[in-house]
């Protein structure tokens, strides 16, 4: 019993000696200590909520004193990442298509963690005004200066959060919370550049310690013009459950879809590089139903630590569009896992996109195919009505520095019959730097 009330008091003044020194310990520095010591049993839930409570008070006055911010700025955080890219496509038939760009993205924002559970934040990227679904820019135009655009504008309040649940809403122009860590949709579905802009809430509840189950909705806008009431709009939904079986077996179970509305409103200079695959005038209201199993082995020869492998698939179904039109499907496998210094994940995926399954000015701009559709005319377009391999090989160096090789090898299924639809090649080197 005094060793355990000792210990208790050591705890407190290693939290207290965090909040001393607020230059360079933040608020979730102290969440994540406090988080640990009831994890290890040093302290309990209750003890860790009064001292949360406690040491927020201390924090908010040092850090407003040693930032100059207001006292309802609890804490200031700034991150991005630079990445390099070269990016060739080329098709089999000789001559039909050989390109090679050398491309870069940078994106660089802040967020303010606010008092009362609100935080705020932006961040600005490189990239194409007209284009919603790619941040990248080429090399090119005897380097002439290149345009930052403003990614993401947003507001959240955390309405509820604690052991059993979580409850957040957020507004403004933001990063997409479905293709997050709870709720996550496949880039068949959503491309991982896209922002939207609207309103979304993200519920997640644990309700036992072996399970959590996770719900979403947002409301986007897409086009709004003074010439009629009517908007273009998007509708997406999901639920997730998360599943930790053992320390050895993780599943992921969703299902979930989303529903437009007024497309043709939404002007053509958005859609970003997307080929004109979808049918003129389709809406569009896809189920979508996916699933994941993640195995750790304890170890793995030339890996560090637990090792593991995860299976994933989906399937998409548009009951709107026409029956040879209206499916996707994707599988494959992941081995390990990179984002820590010296480990790397290597990585096998099969997909087919159906020319309607999807709206295809949100999904993956980098996946595609090229068509010949005269001796001397070929084109490559990403989006639907494609099918093929995608092999994917990452290295981490470091934790701020990435590197990764993938290749795409595709044909184009919605070509019209006149078409020449070719057996497509891309490869894409990325050198990532994250600070």
């Amino acid at each position: 019993m005094k060793k355990n009330k000792t210990t208790k008091m050591m705890a407190a003044g290693l939290l207290a000696a965090a909040v001393l020194g607020v230059t360079s310990v933040e608020a979730q520095s102290v969440d994540t200590l406090l988080d640990k010591l009831v994890e290890k049993g040093v302290l309990t839930t209750k003890e860790a909520k009064t001292l949360r409570e406690e040491s927020d008070k201390d924090f908010t006055k040092a850090y407003s004193s040693k930032s100059g911010m207001p006292e309802w700025v609890t804490s200031m955080t700034w991150k991005g990442d630079t990445r390099l890219r070269y990016d060739h496509v080329e098709a089999d038939n000789e001559g039909a298509m050989s390109r090679g760009r050398y491309r870069f993205r940078l994106r660089y924002g802040a967020e303010a963690t606010l008092t009362e559970g609100f935080a705020t934040g932006f961040r600005m990227a490189s990239g194409s005004l007209t284009d919603p679904i790619s941040t990248n820019q080429s090399f090119t135009d005897n380097g002439a200066k290149k345009q930052l655009t403003l990614d993401t504008a947003y507001a959240r309040w955390t309405a509820i959060s604690n052991a059993d649940l979580s409850l957040e809403f957020t507004g403004g122009k933001m990063e997409n919370i479905f293709v997050g860590k709870n709720l996550k949709f496949s880039d068949s579905v959503f491309d991982s550049d896209y922002t939207p802009e609207g309103v979304a809430v993200e519920a997640v509840w644990k309700f036992n310690p072996q399970h959590d189950l996770a719900l979403g909705f947002g409301a986007f806008m897409l086009s709004e013009t003074s010439a009629s009431q009517d908007e273009a709009t998007l509708l997406v939904y999901k639920a997730q459950l998360n599943s930790m079986w053992s320390s050895n077996l993780i599943t992921t179970v969703g299902f979930g879809g989303y529903v437009t509305d007024n497309l043709s409103l939404v002007p053509s200079g958005g859609t970003g590089s997307n080929t004109a695959s979808n049918t003129t005038g389709q809406t569009f209201s896809p189920l979508i139903a996916d699933a994941s199993a993640t195995y750790l082995l304890e170890s793995f020869p030339l890996y560090t630590g637990a090792f593991p492998i995860t299976v994933a698939g989906e399937y998409i179904i548009n009951p709107q569009s026409p029956d040879n039109e209206r499916t996707g499907w994707s599988a494959g496998v992941t081995f390990g896992k990179s984002g820590k210094k010296g480990l790397w994940d290597l990585s096998y995926r099969y997909k087919d996109l159906q020319k309607n399954a999807v709206w295809e000015d949100i999904s993956d701009s980098d996946f595609g195919a090229a068509i010949v559709t005269t001796a001397n005319t070929h084109s490559y377009a990403s989006g639907t009505g494609v099918r093929g391999h995608i092999i994917q090989g990452q290295y981490s160096f470091t934790e701020a520095f990435n590197a990764s090789l993938k290749w795409f090898w595709t044909e184009n299924t919605a070509a019209a019959a006149a078409a020449q639809s070719l057996d497509t090649h891309r490869v894409q080197l990325d050198l990532v730097w994250k600070f």
